[in-house]
């Protein structure tokens, strides 16, 4: 049976997701918890864990952190991001640890069952074809991902990137859910609002400017969309945040 380490710094993470989760029907066992990165990795030295599911922010070394001295010990080992935040950044980051996938808290059964039954694979197999398979599919998507974060500011459609890049846009759309655990509008508009929230911050654009850089047409919408994004209207924001000088 596989062995599963759990790490995050919230011990009641670690109890929601080790009771909320039917481990041994996906065949494996949580063989250890951890609650920071140092813990983690003399856990991972002690019991050899087969899969890692790792929060992304923690005090000290941070999840990405983590498995990349994880891989240095044993490259076989499988990784899963936990996190509650829809960070596209982080999930960028996490596609060049080739990290099976990003669950969102709260947990999702079924779609960790179902990254558990990819990680069984994956280790069934070696590092047999699957790996070069893995790596392909890894590529593509950092290519994707980069045309994304340099033209975030035109009117990008997921039909458009999957002709692109000579792909079906509904698998298109599937890679993008199940590698950053976010669909490609939910990573459109965090970039937009990443610089929309760095020009609030750093530049005296008005409103309206910023709205019409990051690429939306609508003023008022981009309004709504940034209160849905930060619980704050970009004039709130930039009350709160702008730099002087």
């Amino acid at each position: 049976m596989y062995k599963v380490l759990l790490v995050d710094d919230e011990n009641r993470v670690l109890k929601s997701l080790e009771n909320g989760v039917d481990w041994e029907k996906s065949g494996v066992c949580v063989a250890g918890k951890a609650n920071n990165a140092d813990q983690a990795l003399q856990l991972v030295q002690e019991i050899k864990p087969h899969i890692v599911f790792t929060d992304i922010r923690m005090p000290g070394l941070s999840g990405l952190d983590l498995i990349e001295k994880i891989q240095e010990i044993d490259p076989k080992i499988q990784f899963v991001i936990i996190s509650g935040y829809a960070d596209f950044s982080y999930a960028q980051r996490s596609i060049m640890y080739r990290v099976l996938g990003y669950c969102l808290k709260p947990f999702d059964e079924d779609e960790i069952a179902e990254l558990l039954q990819k990680a069984i694979e994956i280790l069934n197999k070696g590092n047999t074809a699957t790996s070069m398979l893995q790596d392909t599919k890894n590529n593509s998507l950092q290519q994707i991902l980069k045309f994304v974060d340099d033209n975030y500011m035109s009117d990008i459609t997921i039909q458009e990137l999957a002709k692109r890049y000579y792909l079906n846009p509904n698998y298109l759309s599937q890679l993008f859910k199940r590698e950053l655990g976010l669909t490609f509008t939910e990573y459109l508009t965090a970039a937009r609002m990443r610089t929309a929230q760095d020009l609030l911050h750093t530049t005296t654009l008005s409103i309206r400017e910023i709205s019409e850089n990051i690429g939306f047409k609508d003023y008022f919408y981009f309004i709504r969309k940034f209160k849905k994004e930060t619980q704050k209207t970009p004039g709130q924001f930039r009350k709160e945040h702008y730099r002087h000088g």
